[in-house]
């Protein structure tokens, strides 16, 4: 095992007792949270549409929703480091579900109506932004309790938010082509429940409660500490990066471009590809992740997303587009849970929560940015130069991030203090 990841597995010299079950709960959890959280971002907008009987309704609610979940983001991590990552997972899980009853409860009474939904909307927000990254600052916890390495939990995990991602939305449609309404909404309620209920039941290794309690250091800080960090700061760079560019392929100019040459399908296999390629990724962490150099798969999933995304902006070839959201997804599958093993390893459990607040504020912030972006350069130029402009972007901060992080990753472990 190379770049200082020993000490990765047991963080602590106090004894520890192993349950592998407490790894199969966790991505069991994840599982139901994710399948919830995907069937519901179908279900939601069709929602809004129908009772609102305005197209851009959904939209007014998404911006809406923004905001607050930023400033969500941004408090989040103090509460998480306050409280407990389990403690707090399992809270933002009973939130989600409180919210899709409580609209549940007022669309069988009073009608659900805008202001209704935007309300609902942002209360859920407020289980959803930290429980995610309450959620995976859990996963040193896990990795401890059940044995498992960290690579294999983070890769595990991000393949079945790679299968969510397949199989949710797809399931949504089935789901409203067959059910009422309300039936589904109670379906996704459930989803969250039942991971409230199974992160509940893992029995971490005690020595933990009080650690999580004692730090008092700000949330401003930590994020300073964090950006500062020579191994953390590739991994961040790269979260924002990805954001920006995905967010206006997967909803401004694949769109446009299969509406312009009336071809849906074709949309489903590019956007089923980039999923299909998420999982491949993820695999490839789980199962190698822990033998390789890491700056070695670092290269390779820099490469896979760069020349994923050269092959995106190709827009008038299908096929190329297909393979380009492939490798892209590939590359994004394998960036994600080093990410996460990366930000575990160097981060004191104490402030981890804050440390993985960041990523989650970020992501949430740069996606818009992205594409707030896509929609001022298409007032000057049509998709197809959008498209080659953002990929021509992402490739040249790939290429100074790939150097970086081959470098940074290769060092020592280097905690954060």
């Amino acid at each position: 095992m190379t770049d200082g990841r020993k000490k990765a597995i047991v963080m602590t010299t106090h004894p520890v007792t192993r349950h592998p079950g407490a790894a199969w709960l966790y991505l069991g959890s994840g599982l139901s949270s994710a399948l919830g959280n995907a069937i519901s971002n179908v279900v939601w907008p069709w929602l809004v549409l129908h009772r609102t009987g305005d197209p851009a309704a959904a939209g007014l609610v998404a911006t809406c929703i923004l905001l607050p979940s930023i400033i969500v983001a941004t408090m989040g991590g103090d509460v998480i480091d306050r409280y407990g990552r389990k403690r707090i997972s399992v809270i933002s899980d009973i939130i989600s579900a409180a919210s899709v009853v409580w609209l549940i409860a007022v669309d069988t009474t009073v009608g659900a109506t805008l202001p209704w939904f935007i309300a609902i909307g942002i209360f859920g927000a407020v289980g959803d932004v930290p429980g995610m990254a309450a959620r995976t600052a859990l996963v040193g916890d896990i990795s401890e309790r059940s044995g498992k390495s960290l690579d294999w939990l983070a890769g595990a995990n991000q393949s079945i938010m790679g299968v969510c991602y397949l199989v949710g939305p797809a399931l949504a449609g089935v789901l409203l082509g067959q059910l009422p309404i309300t039936w589904i909404l109670w379906l996704t309620a459930a989803c969250s429940g039942i991971a409230a209920l199974m992160t509940w039941v893992i029995r971490l290794n005690a020595h933990h409660a009080p650690a999580e309690h004692s730090s008092v250091r700000g949330t401003v800080t930590v994020w300073r500490d964090v950006v500062k960090h020579p191994m953390l700061r590739p991994i961040l760079v790269v979260e924002i990066v990805i954001a920006m560019a995905v967010f206006p392929y997967l909803m401004v100019i694949l769109p446009a471009h299969f509406t312009h040459t009336n071809s849906p399908t074709t949309m489903g296999f590019a956007l089923s590809s980039y999923a299909v390629g998420m999982i491949a990724g993820s695999i490839v962490i789980a199962a190698v992740g822990e033998r390789l150099r890491r700056n070695l798969l670092w290269l390779v999933a820099i490469g896979a997303t760069a020349m994923g995304f050269l092959g995106v902006s190709c827009l008038t070839v299908t096929t190329i587009v297909v393979v380009g959201m492939f490798a892209a997804g590939c590359g994004n599958g394998i960036l994600r849970p080093i990410g996460t093993v990366v930000v575990t390893e160097n981060v004191p459990e104490t402030i981890r929560g804050r440390a993985f607040s960041l990523f989650s504020a970020l992501d949430s912030f740069a996606g818009p940015i992205g594409l707030m972006a896509t929609t001022a350069a298409l007032q000057a130029t049509d998709i197809y130069h959008v498209a080659v402009g953002c990929s021509l972007c992402v490739t040249v901060m790939f290429l100074w991030l790939g150097i970086m992080g081959y470098r940074t990753l290769g060092a020592s472990q280097s905690n954060l203090q």
